[in-house]
Order: structure tokens, then C-alpha cells, then sequence
């Protein structure tokens, strides 16, 4: 398995055949690879990924570095969500839900 930004999953497989003349689906059987920090992972960036890394199962994440260092790369200015395939809601405590980006400091999920 392989997790982290995405675009950098992929920057790493093109160096290695770059650099190497291997692909990384050569070196690896990967099953399944987290991807994260940018929109359109499952329709911009899964047919990169997996002509590098294989016929793998691509999950898309939203972590740590979105939230708390609001890191985002692509091509917009602002930080916004990504509502490529899913959609963030939480249950919070006293039973009303709230979209994931709409919470305040010191919400708590239920």
C-alpha cells in the first residue's frame, strides 16, 4: 500500500521510470493506494496512478494536513473543499449534523 499526496504518488512513480527505466507496478504489487490533498482523485488522477502502480484500489482520504496545515494542491487560490465523490457530514453531540467545513472550534462529533 502506498498513502500520501497525490500528485507526489504520482511524481514518484514518473521519476522512477524516469530515472530508472521501471515502472513502480514492475518493483511493487501494490493492492491499494490513499491518496489525498487535491480534487478529482478519482477522475483526474486514477488513470496516472494506475498505469504507474497497477490495477490498485484508490481511496481518497481527507486527513491531518488538510485540516490542520490547510494543505491543498491544485489549481485554485482558496482553500476549498473537495467534493469530488463524497460529501463530509458529522454527527455531533445533541444529534444535529453539520457538513465537516462548517465546523466551529470545539465541535465535537458524537
Amino acid at each position: 500500500m502506498c498513502a500520501g499526496v497525490c500528485p507526489s504518488i504520482i511524481h514518484f512513480g514518473e521519476y522512477l521510470r524516469r530515472r530508472h527505466k521501471v515502472l513502480p507496478k514492475q518493483l511493487w504489487q501494490m493492492r491499494a493506494i490513499a491518496a489525498t490533498s487535491v480534487p478529482g482523485i478519482h477522475v483526474k488522477y486514477a488513470p496516472a496512478l494506475r498505469a504507474l502502480y497497477g490495477p490498485i484500489d484508490i481511496v481518497e482520504m481527507y486527513i491531518a494536513t488538510e485540516g490542520t496545515f490547510a494543505q491543498q494542491r491544485d489549481d485554485r487560490r482558496l482553500l476549498v473543499p473537495n467534493f469530488d465523490l463524497y460529501y463530509f457530514e458529522v454527527l455531533l453531540k445533541g444529534g444535529q449534523v453539520k457538513v465537516l467545513h462548517d465546523l466551529l472550534p470545539g465541535e465535537v462529533a458524537a
